[in-house]
């Protein structure tokens, strides 16, 4: 990247193409490489001929800047979480996306937080709202065998209002832990930690807060650390 366009800030992996997203000087701009060859961005060949294999490069549509603010690969599309809300880049339909034809469209007002992560958990991806005082899960829901419904967010977090706002407190950043159970560790901004028990199979959102042992312990980090033979992952916390 040259240094007009600076650094980008997001990276994943799409239907075998590498993407970078956000950079300095264009914060709503999504890079993606050739089809199975990561280090080829252009969008066309030598004769200006476009083919499906091609780069890809897109700037969101939108009337403004909204800098990204995370990037998920989450079924057959990928997710871009701006501060003005999510979309999501497909095919027009269930096959591979295509340098001749990019579907890109906003799919909610619900902006996300920047330098917080949203997360997959199952077919879901949560976010924090930008104010941090919501969590937001955008659930993938299959309507027949061959086409997926739009996503929408909504508040995960609406019975749990009290543990986020408490005394203007605001959600920093999330993380998921696969097994024993399916949990959403949050990190709040007074250092609290809380969780999230969550099965959407069987509608359980359950949130907690765990208290630490030690006088006022603030929580800094946490990281998702799976066994060796990936039956049990645990959780580790820095603690100030």
């Amino acid at each position: 990247f040259p240094v007009t366009i600076g650094y980008p800030r997001f990276v994943t992996f799409f239907e075998e193409r590498i993407v970078f997203a956000s950079s300095t000087s264009q914060p709503d701009t999504v890079w993606m490489s050739k089809a199975q060859d990561l280090e080829v961005f252009s969008p066309t060949e030598y004769d200006a001929i476009v083919l499906s294999d091609n780069g890809i490069t897109v700037t969101l549509p939108s009337s403004k800047v909204n800098a990204i603010a995370s990037l998920l690969n989450i079924g057959q599309r990928l997710l871009v979480v701006t501060i003005g809300g999510p979309w999501e880049i497909r095919s027009p339909d269930t096959s591979p996306l295509t340098a001749n034809v990019v579907i890109t469209r906003k799919i909610g007002g619900l902006g996300g937080k920047l330098n917080a992560k949203a997360i997959t958990a199952g077919s879901s991806a949560f976010y924090i709202h930008r104010s941090g005082r919501t969590l937001y899960e955008m659930a993938q829901t299959q309507t027949d065998g061959y086409s997926l419904e739009t996503f929408i967010p909504e508040a995960a977090s609406i019975l749990a209002e009290h543990l986020l706002r408490e005394n203007g407190t605001y959600l920093l950043r999330i993380a998921f832990q696969q097994e024993p159970d399916p949990r959403i560790w949050m990190i709040r901004s007074d250092g609290a930690l809380l969780v999230l028990t969550y099965n959407r199979v069987q509608s359980v959102y359950a949130f907690s807060r765990i208290t630490l042992g030690g006088t006022e312990p603030v929580v800094e980090d946490l990281a998702i650390v799976p066994s060796k033979d990936g039956t049990q992952e645990t959780v580790y916390v820095t603690v100030k």
